[in-house]
């Protein structure tokens, strides 16, 4: 795999995010600064990861919990849970 082929590949994944999950621009964050090891854009980059994780995880748990159902390590779903539109980002 080539740095350009690299480039391209987080490319691709900022886009989706951008436009596919997040509703919101990422042009702050790009392929060639991630792949170039910029520190900010991959900073940038793992928070918003960690903020869609936290998402997911507060949805599952939500969901769960008003069906009574009892989450425990190992379990997997592979159906969406839940809905992107409230999902908010807000970078310092």
């Amino acid at each position: 795999m080539t740095v350009e082929d690299e480039i391209h590949n987080c490319q691709a994944v900022i886009d989706s995010l951008a436009m596919d999950v997040l509703n919101t621009s990422l042009s702050h964050i790009t392929g060639q600064d991630i792949v170039a090891g910029d520190r900010t854009a991959i900073g940038d980059l793992l928070e918003v990861f960690s903020g869609l994780m936290e998402f997911m995880l507060e949805e599952i748990s939500s969901t769960s919990s008003s069906n009574g159902i009892q989450l425990s390590a190992g379990n997997s779903y592979s159906t969406p849970c839940c809905s992107m539109e409230s999902f908010t980002l807000s970078f310092a």
